[in-house]
């Protein structure tokens, strides 16, 4: 794929009319609606194409724009038939609504989701009028404010090719759904924030009655997240009930607003009584956490919920007010001492190390609180902060590899924080420990997030969910030498081996020698001990310089054995060797 410049898209879609001008040149909203439908796209994924194809997928798109009624999404997923205007390598969808927020990475993550590859993909928005009946008028070059006249979003989207009519069908429906979602978010945006300011009032007031708890760290919360910082998608306001062991929280069915009026993502609708911290206004008033459910809307990540809860004039807790959502970019550029909450949380860590902030210690903490993942920020307690904190400056600058976790107090997840040195790190290294965590855990590893920089480390940051109802005793030193052992590179293995066979000059010597002698094949199917062992066989083969043979038995099954042939000066091939065994009564597989 190349970039074009904004001038041979010009000429291309210049050329595209002049090519097709007996069709495009009769309707002028066609005209129109070729160059602003192929304006701007700067890579060839579809201006390489002949101009018959451009053609009929810009007059397919602008037939489903013909008609639309007021707030229809209307959307369409189907296969072209083989040897198609469209083409037949892809399945298409073709998308108009009224444009609001969200709609294309909605679309395009609920495709990922359900397994297919978005391959091509353009959107527009497109200024135009209808008439009474949502049929088109006029399609307009720029923005036109006259009354009647709307924004729509315009999307193609080609994607790997569906396998039948049933899963067309399928994923039609979650398509509707996720739309349906959103569109419902988009229309009660603004009574949220609505809510979000009874909130405020709420704890405004309730701090004036109590007089004992300073509040304006929760206020300055309600500000940030007010301006940018927080993509509210629903709300709920609940009840409370307490026993002796749990408190039971219902929402009220006529409070809920956005996402919450067509599905239920709450997942915390009992919690233990030793788990709800009332003890301290301040520092538990506000509680964010992690919905087990990820969001279908904007990004799919596991939605972020702001807890606020909520108090009768006489201190005692009688329910709780719920936001749901996403952190917005800000949270994760934004300096970290700026953010409401997650500050008092960093002062109090920076405090109790004792370190001196101009020393090193000092400045490698600060440091290492900057880069600390946001979203963990807001969750973990101050003590497990420190612990960990401190524990990552302790391995500042040494190319280790190190994990730290953190359950959520709920017992529905594990936070894990992996180091790996950054010049051993793949994406398959990652993979691995992945499947290492959802071992260990028992349960199912949902998001990860990786960060390279320019420190020697990369961090990974799992996030496992947790299956077992009983809670299980984890081996983390375990966990860790399996990581280090996984994300050390085979070759310096083989060396560590050799240093135990040989003297140091020695070692060295034959590492530098056999250190990319060995094949993909032989690396996959043995160890590094077993690479040592062949080394020091085939150093001892070059001063007897004859062959030599070792038979060794299988590690696992006692009735297979390993041949290996080493010979000086010539290859001996199989067909030499395999009469040999069939004639001592042995079996070759493999």
């Amino acid at each position: 794929m190349t970039l074009r410049s904004i001038k041979d898209i010009d000429k291309k879609i210049a050329d595209l009319i002049k090519n097709k001008i007996d069709v495009i040149a009769k309707d002028d909203n066609l005209k129109i609606f070729t160059k602003l439908f192929y304006s701007k796209i700067t890579n060839d994924d579809f201006l390489n194409q002949d101009y018959d194809y451009l053609y009929h997928v810009v007059k397919s798109s602008f037939d489903f724009l013909q008609i639309r009624q007021e707030e229809q999404n209307k959307i369409n997923v189907f296969t072209p038939e083989e040897g198609s205007n469209l083409g037949d390598k892809y399945s298409i969808i073709e998308f108009v609504a009224r444009d609001t927020p969200f709609i294309v990475d909605s679309i395009t993550a609920e495709i990922t989701k359900q397994g297919y590859a978005v391959e091509r993909i353009i959107n527009r928005v497109i200024c135009l009028e209808r008439d009474s009946k949502g049929r088109l008028k006029k399609i307009f070059t720029e923005s036109h404010d006259a009354p009647g006249v709307k924004f729509e979003s315009v999307i193609h989207i080609q994607i790997s090719k569906l396998g039948s009519e049933a899963d067309i069908k399928i994923l039609l429906e979650r398509l509707k759904y996720v739309l349906s979602l959103v569109q419902q978010a988009v229309a009660d945006w603004h009574k949220v924030l609505d809510k979000l300011n009874e909130v405020r009032n709420h704890i405004k007031d309730f701090n004036l009655t109590l007089h004992k708890d300073d509040l304006s760290e929760s206020l300055a919360f309600i500000d940030w997240i007010e301006d940018n910082a927080f993509v509210f998608l629903g709300y709920a306001e609940y009840s409370v009930k307490l026993d002796k062991k749990n408190a039971y929280f219902k929402s009220f069915a006529d409070s809920k607003l956005g996402i919450l009026k067509l599905y239920d993502p709450d997942d915390l609708k009992v919690i233990r009584k030793d788990l709800l911290d009332t003890s301290n206004f301040e520092s538990s008033l506000i509680e964010i956490t992690k919905s087990e459910n990820k969001s279908l809307i904007h990004r799919p990540t596991h939605l972020d919920v702001i807890r606020v809860k909520k108090y009768a004039s006489d201190g005692h807790l009688i329910g709780e007010y719920r936001f749901f959502g996403l952190f917005t970019s800000i949270v994760f550029y934004q300096n970290a001492k700026r953010i409401p909450i997650i500050r008092k949380k960093i002062e109090k860590v920076i405090s109790q190390s004792g370190f001196d902030l101009s020393g090193h210690n000092g400045k490698e903490l600060v440091s290492v609180l900057a880069a600390y993942p946001r979203e963990e920020l807001f969750q973990i307690n101050q003590e497990e902060l420190f612990e960990t904190a401190m524990g990552i400056v302790s391995i500042a600058g040494r190319a280790v590899s190190k994990l730290f976790a953190r359950k959520d107090k709920f017992g529905r997840f594990a936070s894990v924080t992996c180091y790996v040195p950054k010049k051993n790190f793949s994406s398959g290294i990652r993979e691995k420990i992945q499947n290492v965590l959802a071992r260990e855990f028992e349960g199912e590893v949902t998001a990860h997030y990786t960060q390279i920089s320019e420190s020697i480390l990369a961090r990974v940051n799992f996030i496992v969910r947790i299956r077992s109802i009983v809670p299980k005793k984890i081996d983390y030193q375990k966990i860790e030498k399996e990581i280090l052992d996984l994300s050390t590179p085979w070759c310096e293995k083989l060396s560590a081996k050799l240093d135990v066979l040989f003297s140091k000059a020695k070692a060295s010597s034959l590492f530098n020698t056999y250190k990319n002698a060995f094949s993909l094949s032989y690396i996959e199917h043995f160890s590094q001990n077993d690479a040592a062992q062949d080394i020091r066989v085939i150093d001892d083969l070059l001063e007897a310089k004859h062959p030599l043979i070792k038979l060794l038995q299988h590690h696992t099954i006692d009735s297979r054995y390993y041949l290996k042939i080493y010979s000086h000066d010539q290859q001996i091939s199989l067909s030499e060797i395999m009469p040999i065994l069939e004639n001592f009564g042995l079996e070759v597989i493999e």
